[in-house]
């Protein structure tokens, strides 16, 4: 499959041994879209032509050019501003990995927000970081919430 795919022996290993909690990987790795569809081609013989949007339709890549979810939106705000990733993480007292990885939405990070469970049972994250909000230059943690979920609906 590594072969086949072009992707790291580790890489799938992480993916097989993923294990998630309220849809969030919280051992081994959740694949990014691009990953899935490489290793989605290598299963079949002679390849496959998927979309994402097929395989997956509410991935958030599969939408381009869209942000989703507080990370991105956060990061696109610090993009507006013409901020560094380096100042806003020292400023909302994070490592630039970590940063790094919440604007990627690559790991759920409990220094920026936690979870609620909705009326319905799902698990959600909430934004809760003030030093985040601050570096973002929001007053409240509340503005930076309501801010990313404006964007998010295009309001």
């Amino acid at each position: 499959m590594a072969e086949r795919s072009g992707i790291a022996v580790g890489t799938i290993s992480k993916i097989e041994n993923c294990e998630v909690d309220g849809g969030y990987c919280i051992r081994g790795r959740m694949p990014r879209a691009d990953t899935l569809l490489r290793l989605l081609a290598a299963m079949f013989e002679g390849g496959a032509d998927f979309e994402l949007k097929e395989v997956v339709p509410r991935w958030p890549e599969a939408t381009p050019g869209r942000p989703f979810g507080y990370g991105p939106l956060s990061r696109l705000r610090r993009r507006q501003l013409g901020l560094s990733l380096e100042g806003v993480a020292k400023i909302a007292e994070v490592d630039i990995a970590t940063l790094s990885r919440f604007e990627r939405n690559a790991t759920p990070h409990s220094t920026l927000y936690k979870f609620r469970t909705s009326g319905n049972g799902d698990v959600m994250p909430e934004l809760y970081s003030k030093s985040l909000a601050k570096a973002l230059q929001f007053a409240t943690v509340e503005e930076h919430r309501a801010w990313c979920i404006d964007q998010e609906y295009g309001q």
